[in-house]
């Protein structure tokens, strides 16, 4: 009748590890999400632009970067208080310096490119460089680390909810349960090893499949193996 046993309340575990999965899930999504756009916009503008544009935002991204990234998005959720939204907001703020240092080195290169030149000869605006030219040449590495930063948002997600400052009971995502099973831990192991198991499969699947696509997109890794 329980597949992976019963809680503290008798509650089935496998019914709320399943519920679990879609908060987990969902603030990795949307962290991700609000790290993609707006690291990729910083990124673009940043390595296209130059000059004391590329300067200041630079500047701002090595400010952010200077703090470890769960610090970063502990600190923003001690500001706006826990709970599902702000987790995703701060996971999501705490990620944009990967994504915007990435996105920045590949358009100072694809930036030096003869269509780019072509574009410019032609009096196309920046906007439509961007948009038309170097966002599809950067989109690859984009990709990727989107699928990196998924793994890591769902282990962020995790230890800020079993610090208590993330997703909060009774909402059941995986780090709230893993929580729970602390305190069961000698009585009901199950409780804490079901939820951590989930969370280090999840997370080694996507990081398997970042690797994955970053040798598919590298053409200097393909056939080397």
């Amino acid at each position: 009748a329980h597949w992976f046993g019963t809680d503290e309340m008798g509650r089935d575990l496998f019914s709320r590890v399943i519920y679990g999965a879609r908060l987990t899930m969902a603030v990795s999504v949307v962290a991700v999400a609000i790290s993609l756009a707006a690291g990729t916009a910083l990124g673009l503008i940043s390595g296209y632009a130059g000059g004391a544009v590329d300067l200041v935002i630079s500047k701002f991204i090595e400010a952010l970067s200077a703090f470890p990234m769960i610090m970063f998005a502990l600190t923003i959720t001690a500001i706006l208080g826990p709970g599902l939204r702000n987790v995703m907001i701060a996971i999501g703020v705490a990620y944009v310096p990967a994504f915007a240092r990435i996105v920045r080195g590949m358009t100072l290169t694809v930036r030096e490119r003869e269509y780019i030149e072509s574009a410019v000869s032609i009096r196309l605006n920046r906007v439509e460089i961007l948009l038309r030219y170097v966002l599809p040449n950067v989109s690859s590495v984009i990709i990727v680390q989107a699928s990196l930063a998924a793994a890591s948002a769902i282990l962020s997600e995790a230890s800020m909810s079993f610090l208590g400052v993330g997703v909060q009971a009774p909402q059941a995502s995986w780090g709230v349960l893993a929580k729970e099973g602390t305190r069961m831990m000698t009585a009901a192991p199950h409780m804490l090893y079901v939820p951590a198991f989930f969370i280090c499969t999840t997370v080694l699947a996507l990081n398997q499949l970042g690797n994955g696509l970053r040798d598919a997109f590298d053409p200097r890794l393909r056939g080397t193996e």
